[in-house]
């Protein structure tokens, strides 16, 4: 792949505790310090905005092309100002999208987002439907991009519920967009607003899947969501290797 120049950096937090002496005394205690912020944070390296977290959907071509999208959200306030460990303005932005016809190049456009967003995207997922047919061709798919490299290139994680065609789950993600929709900046991905503009408010409580098929932009922007909210932001040091793609 052509070498991609990355649009985030890494900022690293030099202490993250509100003070030493809160470390030291929790450390003595046994306690509890409170909420241990992120020891890093990401930053646009041309916009200045901060993101906690950013990862990315998709949904395969069916009916419709296939769709991706990059989502983040921005950063807690810095704890050490803040003691209370209250939250800050977290929007959560729609980042980046592409549209595929077939899947080979909606796995190659979801790599060339992840290099895009380095080191962001580094090791986290791309989320979507744990269909198994699908997980077979998108590793079919990355072994022929990469036959001779492990396959690190870019990490996957199915979102649960979502295989053989469980609808109940589709309503759950559903719901956790509906739930941050007033949160939710879409930027300048004119797909993504197009979609939701459109898309029936009734449909985020329908059981039925077909209306799915015709929102693909919509499904992976609640996949992507519903995995930013509900999955815990961990540290550099919490992280555990794993070898599968």
């Amino acid at each position: 792949m052509t070498q991609i120049q990355p649009i985030i950096e890494k900022v690293i937090i030099p202490e993250i505790f509100p003070s030493m002496a809160a470390k030291d005394f929790s450390h003595i205690t046994g306690t509890d310090p409170g909420y241990q912020a992120r020891s890093f944070y990401y930053r646009d390296i041309e916009t200045g905005e901060e993101y906690s977290e950013i990862l990315g959907g998709f949904v395969p071509p069916a009916k419709k092309p296939g769709f991706a999208v990059v989502v983040g959200i921005g950063r807690l306030n810095d704890v050490r100002i803040n003691p209370e460990w209250k939250l800050g303005t977290n929007k959560i932005s729609v980042l980046m999208e592409a549209e595929e016809d077939n899947l080979a190049n909606l796995i190659t456009s979801c790599l060339t987002l992840r290099e895009m967003f380095l080191p962001a995207m580094d090791r986290n997922y791309w989320y979507f439907d744990a269909d198994p047919e699908l997980l077979f061709r998108v590793a079919k798919i990355m072994t022929k991009l990469f036959p001779d490299e492990e396959l690190k290139q870019m990490s996957f994680l199915p979102m649960p519920g979502l295989y053989f065609g469980q609808s109940s789950a589709f309503r759950d993600y559903a719901a956790t967009l509906n739930q941050y929709k007033r949160i939710i900046s879409r930027g300048k991905c004119h797909k993504i607003k197009a979609a939701m503009d459109s898309f029936p408010k009734e449909a985020m409580f329908q059981s039925g899947l077909n209306v799915w098929e015709d929102f693909p932009e919509v499904m992976a922007l609640a996949y992507a969501v519903h995995a930013l909210v509900t999955n815990p932001v961990a540290d550099d040091q919490d992280v555990v290797e794993d070898d599968d793609f």
